[in-house]
């Protein structure tokens, strides 16, 4: 029998792979709000302390996976505002050019968690209203 090597994933990256998850999820929730018609900001006030406990998670993640201690109040901040809360923990620990690339990737991937929740909601509001 012949093994292949399977990389493991690197624990920040597993809780960005739970935040495009919790994004699906979110996503299909939204959409069976919307059909019962129920009010949308439940499904916001559900995403919003999901996702900041994942942003939490991802930054103690990365600080353990580069084997630093975080910036003073980063977890904090990146959990509670992360567009402001990435930029001061990127700059905190990494050279200028370089903390700016991570910013940059970082907002990328926000983006397409906000774009993964959009056409989760989507898709499912498609299924759900065949199925209705």
């Amino acid at each position: 029998m012949q093994y292949m090597y399977m990389p493991q994933m690197s624990r920040p990256g597993a809780v960005v792979a739970g935040f495009f998850a919790t994004c699906a999820a979110l996503g299909v929730f939204q959409a069976f709000l919307r059909i019962r018609a129920v009010d949308l900001r439940v499904a916001s006030v559900c995403g919003l302390f999901s996702l900041a406990i994942l942003l939490f998670t991802w930054c103690k993640a990365d600080c353990a996976h580069r084997a630093i201690t975080p910036p003073p109040g980063a977890t904090l901040l990146v959990s509670g505002v992360a567009l402001i809360g990435i930029p001061y923990y990127y700059f905190r620990i990494l050279p200028p050019l370089k903390a700016l690339g991570h910013v940059v990737c970082a907002y990328l991937v926000l983006g397409l968690g906000m774009a993964t929740t959009v056409l989760a909601d989507w898709a499912s509001s498609l299924v759900l209203a065949t199925l209705s």
